[in-house]
């Protein structure tokens, strides 16, 4: 698991890549929180992530809620492949509302 931290003007970019998983949890929770604690939207890429577990997801869940709560705005940039959103849809897991949308 890589995550990346790019604050810019406007927002700050969490990169992630490779699988996500239980084991990197503290890290990416870690990551996140200092994202929101910095006060601008957060955009979090997921293109390089070739898994996801449930951990990983609750994670981002809680993320975008704590993002919420602070006035920002959290969401999701470059869609999961085919079969993780596949996979995920399956457990009944969806995080569709978080996507980033055209404006």
């Amino acid at each position: 698991m890589a995550v990346t931290l790019l604050p810019d003007e406007v927002t700050t970019q969490v990169t992630l890549e490779g699988a996500i998983t239980i084991a990197g949890a503290s890290e990416l929770k870690e990551t996140l929180l200092r994202a929101i604690e910095a006060g601008k939207d957060v955009s979090v890429s997921l293109g390089g992530v070739t898994a996801l577990d449930v951990t990983a997801v609750e994670v981002l869940w809680a993320a975008s809620r704590a993002a919420k709560a602070s006035g920002l705005r959290f969401s999701l940039s470059v869609p999961l492949g085919e079969e993780l959103s596949t996979s995920l849809r399956e457990a009944g897991i969806d995080l569709s509302d978080l996507w980033e949308r055209a404006v």
